[in-house]
């Protein structure tokens, strides 16, 4: 699940992910969350059932990168975690 908004020339993305089906891949990613973040700002939360990983860039292009980084590290643990 994902929400996408503007508001005072800010791009905000959320991505939520289901808790029980990707722990794995979050601790995965956690280490590396501050080089995929470049010009946007990139912060993780966790509830109870959840992971909601919050974008924000000043320009749609940061977003766009910074979104094919997070799928892109996602989709290598996910193919890590099959593999092994």
């Amino acid at each position: 699940m994902h929400t996408l908004s503007v508001a005072s020339g800010k791009y905000s993305v959320v991505l939520k992910f289901e808790k029980a089906k990707y722990i794995k891949h979050m601790q995965a990613l956690f280490p590396n969350i501050d080089e995929i973040s470049g010009r946007s700002s990139i912060n993780v939360e966790e509830s109870e059932d959840f992971f909601q990983i919050y974008i924000e860039a000043t320009d749609t292009v940061a977003i766009r990168a910074a979104l094919g980084s997070i799928t892109r590290w996602i989709l290598i643990a996910d193919r890590v975690f099959k593999e092994v």
